[in-house]
């Protein structure tokens, strides 16, 4: 198998993408400090006045074993968007979709067993589709912790879209400013396993 979006090859670990062992794209980010004692890796490479992501997480601790239920949210901006009409796990695609990891204080995965993302033949057509003024979209999923040590961790949500629109795309408007190219990050979220 190999990877079809060359974006992929690049990533290097920890921030993780849903279900795939971990998405970073640390040689071009920065870090940075947020309120919490989550560090924020870089900045989303889409405008929250286009387009934001937000996180829930139904606890703040949790007994291992017991699946963290999260909840994502993209939000269109005031001029609406145009996203991939897919909004499912990144791992499903390995092009465009939602993801979320839960990561050490270090920024390293807490779960050891996820699998990785690979995708076999070529690049996948994708559709896009507007979202209207503050229209939304809801992805939910929820997350083991079996394997994740007790301890304090942090909850990384985004929303990745393709950075390449030529040869990929299908239904793009004329006016590109409304098309969310890249990684919509919601802010972390601290959390443990007890």
């Amino acid at each position: 198998m190999r990877t079809t979006h060359h974006r992929l090859q690049k990533i290097a670990p920890p921030l993780a993408a849903a279900w795939i062992a971990i998405t970073v794209l640390s040689p071009r980010l920065t870090i940075a400090q947020s309120g919490s004692k989550c560090t924020v890796f870089g900045t989303p490479q889409v405008s929250p006045a286009l387009v934001k992501l937000e996180s829930v997480a139904t606890l703040s601790a949790y007994k291992k074993g017991i699946p963290i239920h999260v909840t994502l949210t993209v939000r269109a901006g005031q001029e609406g968007v145009y996203l991939p009409d897919f909004f499912g796990a990144f791992q499903q695609t390995c092009s465009h979709g939602f993801a979320t990891e839960v990561l050490t204080l270090q920024g390293r995965a807490a779960n050891p067993n996820l699998p990785g993302c690979a995708y076999t033949g070529g690049a996948p057509k994708i559709r896009y589709v507007k979202l209207k003024p503050e229209e939304i979209r809801t992805w939910k999923i929820d997350l083991p912790t079996k394997a994740i040590a007790p301890g304090q961790y942090c909850l990384y949500a985004e929303y990745l879209s393709p950075e390449e629109l030529i040869g990929w795309s299908v239904n793009l408007p004329d006016d590109k400013a409304l098309v969310a190219k890249g990684r919509i990050t919601a802010t972390p979220i601290a959390i443990e396993i007890r």
